[in-house]
């Protein structure tokens, strides 16, 4: 069995409010568009501070650990090539300080499961249901 691309799990949608974007794929822009998502998505849902050793990371990178590397750390060395500057740089000093995991603060966001809708959408579907 092949193994999982892990770039699949950002641009899988679900509707909720902490999912990646919808978009449309296709087969001539498949590489490009995957890389664009999943550096889109990790740009946003990365936070990093430095001072605290401390970086927050979706959901989606405790719920799909495996198919990112064996360990946190693994997780962060992939992370490393989704994330642009400043926060590539910032990362990559925290792993190359070899924080050992009692000094390496690592949580996970609240995934928002909310409908990933604005309350103008949903009054007009309302309206025009009506």
């Amino acid at each position: 069995m092949r193994r999982c691309d892990p770039r699949i799990h950002f641009t899988i949608n679900r509707g909720a409010r902490s999912c990646p974007q919808i978009t449309i794929y296709s087969s001539t822009n498949l590489e490009k568009a995957l890389n664009l998502a999943t550096t889109s998505y990790c740009n946003s849902e990365v936070d990093i501070i430095p001072e605290n050793n401390e970086i927050h990371l979706s959901k989606l990178f405790l719920w799909y650990r495996n198919d990112f590397g064996r360990s946190e750390t693994d997780v962060l060395r992939w992370i490393i090539k989704y994330i642009d500057e400043p926060k590539q740089s910032l990362l990559k000093t925290l792993l190359d300080r070899q924080c050992t995991k009692d000094n390496l603060h690592i949580s996970y966001k609240i995934y928002d499961w909310m409908l990933n809708i604005h309350d103008d959408q949903i009054s007009n579907r309302i309206h025009i249901a009506n």
